[in-house]
């Protein structure tokens, strides 16, 4: 159980880098469309992630 708990922590820090990574990958010039196709989500889910955290960092 225990190593269960200790993936499921790994899996919840790293869906909290998402937004700063895809800040970066935007900074680097990749479309919404490359980033949603890496981060397995829709373009619309990955605009609407990316504006939520600038929300929240304003």
């Amino acid at each position: 159980m225990l190593e269960t708990l200790a993936k499921l922590r790994q899996i919840a820090d790293d869906i909290a880098t998402r937004p700063g990574l895809i800040e970066q990958a935007r900074e680097h010039g990749a479309t919404w469309e490359q980033i949603a196709e890496a981060a397995r989500m829709s373009r619309a889910g990955v605009i609407k992630l990316h504006n939520t955290h600038k929300e929240d960092q304003s």
